[in-house]
This record gives structure tokens, sequence and C-alpha cells, in this order.
């Protein structure tokens, strides 16, 4: 596995911390997953979610909607590059907490648009 900084100097876009509030919703088939969003780029999300079992690894095409309080941008179409169960998130709780990558396909103009405004109403 690559080290942290390996990773980071492999991105194409700068990642930022997102304050609490900022949501996703990831729809596939007939299946949706909600989550918070972790860090967001240009280029894509993480996204922390509740294990319900659903297999996201494997997904090639998602539809991404970015959700708060001020805003709710949909359409965002994107694909699953990973995802791991969370450590030590609730270790005494019940609820078992997975983390996922989603990469954002191409998007136009306004698509870019909407995900800046986005990331600066929520980067910390």
């Amino acid at each position: 596995m690559k080290a942290a900084e390996e990773l980071k100097n492999e991105r194409k876009h700068k990642r930022y911390d997102i304050a609490s509030g900022a949501f996703a919703l990831l729809k596939w088939n007939d299946t949706e997953v909600l989550g918070s969003i972790k860090d967001i780029s240009r280029g894509g999300l993480s996204l922390s979610h509740i294990d319900d079992d659903e297999d996201l690894e494997a997904l090639a095409r998602i539809t991404v909607n970015l959700i708060s309080d001020k805003f709710c941008f949909e359409n965002f179409i994107g694909r699953s590059i990973w995802s791991k169960k969370e450590e030590g998130a609730f270790t005494t709780a019940i609820v078992k907490m997975k983390r996922c990558g989603i990469e954002f396909g191409q998007i136009n103009e306004e698509k870019q648009l909407q995900l800046k405004e986005f990331i600066d109403s929520h980067k910390k």
C-alpha cells in the first residue's frame, strides 16, 4: 500500500476537509446511500456512511447529489474507486460504518460552478 504522502502527490486536485452538515446521496439502480462528506475536490469525494452491506466498490456508474442546508446540487455522475470499513468510529456501538471514495466523471461548466460553490461554502 502506498504511503499517504505518495497518494497526496498523485492527486490532480486540491482536497478540502468539509465541516459537518454536508452530505452526499449516492444512487444506482434502485439503491440509495446517504453519507457525510469527509473531504471533497473537483475530482471526487470521500464519504462516511452506515455499513448496510451494499457493495460500493464495484460500481462503475453512480449518481451523486450534494446536499446541505444551503444547497442541493443533483446529478453529478461518478464511480466508486474504493470502499472500506471505518475502524474505531463507533467501537462500542452496534452501528458499523464504512468510508468510500467517489471519483466524478466528466462534468460540464454548470456542474463545475455548482461544485466550486459547494466546496467554497463547506470547506474548513
